[in-house]
């Protein structure tokens, strides 16, 4: 899903890396009980080996001590097609 050098900018932190990405969605899975999103109006613009896409989404977050959280925004990705593999390279979450 991330190319090795891609970008992932949550709002309150930015990692770099796949590996580095990968890291914090395992901290979030330990730290969030439970985590579902909603996501509408998807938008996707290819251009040749590059695309971006929009999107509005819904969250509702189950925190460690049993309250919820609902909250919004939108994710704008850019990904990029390298040796015939379609990946993320950047992506924000904006809330």
């Amino acid at each position: 899903m991330w190319h090795e050098d891609a970008v992932w900018d949550v709002g309150t932190d930015i990692f770099s890396g796949r590996q580095e990405i990968l890291d914090a969605v395992a901290r979030q899975w330990e730290t969030f009980r439970n985590m579902q999103h909603w996501t509408s109006n998807s938008r996707y613009d290819i251009d040749g080996d590059h695309a971006t896409g929009e999107h509005d989404v819904a969250a509702l977050t189950t925190l460690a001590d049993g309250s919820s959280v609902l909250n919004g925004g939108r994710y704008l990705d850019e990904f990029e097609r390298r040796d015939g593999v379609w990946a993320s390279r950047n992506a924000l979450q904006a809330f």
